[in-house]
């Protein structure tokens, strides 16, 4: 059980974090732009949406449904930070003929690690990984790594080096959540990433004038 504190951290957390992403979904940004905000909403929207099915797991409702919904989760908050990141990149124009493939495979994936215990075994609480976990963490962490990889390679520039230090930190708090859920608690680790989406979703407005 959760203590107070933490139900009411994770619960202002949340709050913030789905506004803060249905408020990108609803810009209207210049065109150079849209596809960032797109993605970066959609990013922090499925951030909220962990927070808020762990709160609703946590209190013992459903457990296997909802253990089933969100540990996959991840694969999406990569996917969504990597495309929003690509989209800052004109040169990577071209390959936007690629993503409904690229969600496509994203999407049958998350189906196969929810609907199967390739990647977990919902029927113990918390979930325990089966032999197919290091693909599901392979698939979260390596186009993050990715991303730092392009985004340093970008000409200097001050929004450049915040994004990369975000996407640092969402690398290492993806890798924990992923790695060590069972030594720290994964309410703990859900609410490390807080200040990474908020930190890459706050850019969007400074990006218009860099």
């Amino acid at each position: 059980m959760m203590s107070a504190i933490q139900l009411i951290l994770q619960t202002v957390i949340f709050c913030y974090m789905l506004w803060l992403g249905l408020y990108l979904l609803t810009r209207n940004p210049r065109a150079s732009l849209s596809l960032f905000v797109l993605f970066a909403g959609a990013g922090t929207v499925t951030y909220a949406l962990m927070l808020a099915l762990d709160l609703i797991y946590q209190s013992g409702t459903a457990p296997r449904l909802l253990a089933a919904i969100s540990w996959p989760l991840p694969l999406w908050l990569s996917v969504f930070w990597v495309l929003a990141i690509l989209a800052l990149i004109p040169r990577a124009a071209s390959l936007a003929k690629y993503l409904p493939v690229l969600l496509g495979l994203y999407g049958v994936f998350y189906l196969i690690a929810a609907g199967t215990r390739l990647i977990f075994d919902y029927d113990v609480s918390p979930p325990v990984p089966t032999s197919g976990y290091p693909l599901f963490v392979g698939a979260v962490v390596l186009p993050l790594v990715a991303a730092v990889v392009v985004l340093v390679r970008l000409n200097p520039r001050p929004t450049r080096n915040a994004l990369i230090l975000a996407t640092l930190f969402v690398l290492l708090g993806s890798a924990s959540l992923l790695l060590v859920w069972n030594i720290v608690p994964r309410p703990l680790l859900l609410l490390s990433l807080a200040t990474d989406f908020s930190a890459r979703a706050l850019h969007c407005p400074c990006l218009s004038y860099c």
